[in-house]
């Protein structure tokens, strides 16, 4: 990951620690099937942590452009909705 995308990756994390997600020691990086998260010290255990509040029904996503997008109805109850920069970069990729 270069310097952009690691910086990137580290605002995504803060702002989804912020909805009140919890995301401890993992990385985001390449592997051998692919994009994924691994742990940063693989002797320690990872722990994530998804709120319902941030949890999305297939309904809300959209497909029909490249890469898939949140659709603006999706009702956000009482979390802050994540920036449009954020939730760009979940689907596009850091």
């Amino acid at each position: 990951m270069d310097h952009d995308q690691q910086r990137l990756w580290e605002e995504m994390l803060e702002e989804f620690r912020a909805l009140g997600g919890v995301a401890e020691n993992i990385r985001l990086d390449d592997g051998p099937l692919g994009r994924g998260l691994f742990p940063i010290d693989a002797a320690s255990p990872i722990r994530i942590f998804i709120p319902e509040s941030l949890l999305l029904e297939s309904k809300y996503i959209t497909s029909k452009t490249a890469p898939c997008e949140l659709l603006p109805r999706r009702p956000w109850g009482r979390a802050r909705k994540p920036s449009s920069r954020i939730t760009n970069a979940i689907f596009r990729g850091a």
